[in-house]
């Protein structure tokens, strides 16, 4: 998946402003998240994810997404709501 995005929407104060309040958000997503989970170790892991993806998540004005297998396109360009990735190493990398 290959995500373009526009301008990002939120100037610096903005964008703490918005990462500030996902964090607000957190416990009652993790409290949702948790009560699907018996394992206490899933727990632990969803958290973790959940805290980096919030840590990264980038407001842009205009998103496009595209899928490329070794290197030919997969469809057309899609615009999108939101886009996320996470990679192997569990590295988040999202555009809303």
């Amino acid at each position: 998946m290959v995500a373009g995005s526009g301008d990002e929407a939120l100037d610096d104060e903005g964008l703490a402003s918005f990462r500030d309040g996902l964090l607000e958000l957190a416990p009652y997503l993790l409290a949702r998240l948790s009560a699907d989970r018996s394992a206490e170790v899933l727990q632990r892991r969803d958290a973790s994810t959940i805290k980096r993806l919030m840590a990264c998540l980038l407001p842009v004005d205009q998103l496009a997404v595209s899928c490329q297998l070794d290197g030919l396109a997969l469809g057309e360009s899609a615009e999108r709501a939101a886009f996320v990735e996470l990679g192997r190493t569990l590295a988040a990398h999202g555009h809303l």
